[in-house]
């Protein structure tokens, strides 16, 4: 197999996609019983550049916050746009972040703060 690399807006891409996928998928998981599934192809990139979370538990409370995730599951895409660093380090990084924010805010208020931080994180701050 030889690599071919073509340019392209967000980086190089190969001469034909990579269409092997990575699957994986839980039945009736944790306190709410989800069923889910979710799948990744590399497609035409050269690397995979995109992450995912999922989380079918509910978050469980942090001893020292008064954030109340439970009945809470998560599932995110994070998408590389043309590296895959940022995608990996929220999907390591984002569950434990978002737990620390109380929902009585609302959720939206809760991830828009989690947001912030997030970007904090990334620039070293």
């Amino acid at each position: 197999h030889s690599l071919h690399i073509f340019p392209a807006a967000m980086g190089g891409v190969l001469e034909k996609p990579n269409t092997k996928k990575c699957s994986e998928s839980g039945f009736e998981c944790g306190p709410l019983r989800l069923t889910w599934v979710a799948s990744a192809m590399q497609g035409w990139r050269v690397s995979m550049e995109d992450a995912h979370i999922a989380l079918p538990v509910t978050l469980p409370r942090r001893p020292s916050s008064s954030a109340p995730w439970t009945q809470t599951a998560l599932f995110g895409v994070l998408d590389g746009h043309g590296g895959a660093q940022v995608a990996r380090f929220s999907s390591d990084h984002l569950p434990e972040e978002l737990r620390k924010f109380p929902l009585d805010s609302g959720a939206a208020a809760s991830i828009h703060k989690q947001n912030e931080q997030m970007e904090k994180a990334l620039r070293g701050a």
